[in-house]
């Protein structure tokens, strides 16, 4: 074969081989992971932890305590409630937390669920979520690996991501979520 001719068939076969071989272990790999019922929680090759998560399910596995972040993920602030009367969270001075889609840096834990449903967020600047329940709650992702320290009742959780995506989470009374994570711009809902 002479330089800038086309490869011979024998090398199409060649890398045509190495592609099969490659897509059957990935597929290999993944059915064995899928044959447990559980995850357990390990440290990655830099130490971070995992948290333990019921296969299938996407929540916490119930026998785990909430799992640590990683370096990459930061945990977030937890504030205690205030001790001076205060108002309700608002993401402008006239525009309430709407409860099913909405855009800004504020989330409302309800007993009832989480307010909004669906936020778009910018993910440059730090999202709050405020405790409005008669209990302890804990936000944890589904995605990556963030469950936030415990939210006392009027407390609030403030976090900022170090990235952009869309993140499932849920609380504590299993209500769920979803963050819209975007580039910082003007925000919008579709």
């Amino acid at each position: 074969m002479t330089r800038g001719s086309p490869a011979s068939p024998n090398c199409q076969k060649c890398n045509s081989g190495a592609l099969y071989l490659a897509i059957a272990l990935a597929f290999a790999f993944l059915l064995a992971a899928c044959g447990s019922t559980k995850a357990s929680g390990s440290s990655t090759s830099n130490g971070a932890s995992t948290s333990s998560t019921t296969l299938g399910t996407g929540k916490p596995d119930p026998t785990t305590v909430a799992g640590p972040t990683t370096a990459y993920y930061p945990r977030g602030t937890v504030r205690p409630k205030p001790t001076t009367p205060t108002t309700l969270p608002r993401e402008t001075k006239t525009q309430p937390v709407p409860e099913s889609t909405g855009a800004g840096q504020q989330v409302l834990i309800y007993p009832s669920g989480i307010w909004p449903m669906y936020l778009y967020a910018n993910y440059k600047v730090a999202i709050t979520w405020t405790n409005l329940t008669n209990r302890p709650q804990i936000i944890t992702f589904y995605q990556i690996p963030f469950s936030s320290a415990s939210i006392p009742p009027g407390g609030q959780l403030v976090w900022k991501s170090p990235s952009g995506g869309v993140i499932g989470y849920h609380d504590s009374s299993g209500s769920e979520a979803l963050l819209n994570l975007q580039a910082p711009s003007p925000i919008v809902t579709p």
